[in-house]
């Protein structure tokens, strides 16, 4: 038997929600650039566009957020996630009495998978 894990790291997420539906709210996922990078190092502040996979949503940092596998999914269920990958857009659907301004945010992206096989 072969057990396979997926490694995620997750960080605060910094975009700003806005209302899609009621308890919904969407965000469209862009980089920004850390400031020792640009004050320390001297980097120009461009950020890449790099693609992300949002594989996880943990709210106050305490509060694991399902997964769903479509748009409908997530209005439909409450305390969970859309991450739509063409259009790097997050949708979570809050418990009904928290919203994006009373909760830090906390999203885990993909960075790769490892089995029990690799030693």
């Amino acid at each position: 038997m072969y057990t396979v894990v997926e490694i995620d790291k997750t960080s605060e997420f910094t975009g700003t929600f806005t209302p899609y539906t009621p308890f919904v709210y969407s965000s469209v996922v862009s980089g920004v650039v850390a400031s020792y990078w640009t004050d320390t190092f001297g980097a120009d502040g461009t950020y890449p566009t790099t693609i992300l996979n949002i594989s996880s949503v943990v709210l106050a940092s305490i509060y694991d957020v399902q997964a769903v596998d479509s748009i409908a999914g997530c209005v439909s269920q409450e305390n969970s996630f859309y991450f739509d990958y063409d259009t790097q857009t997050l949708y979570i659907h809050y418990p009904h009495d928290w919203t994006p301004d009373s909760v830090i945010e906390l999203t885990g992206v993909a960075y790769g998978f490892t089995s029990d096989t690799v030693r």
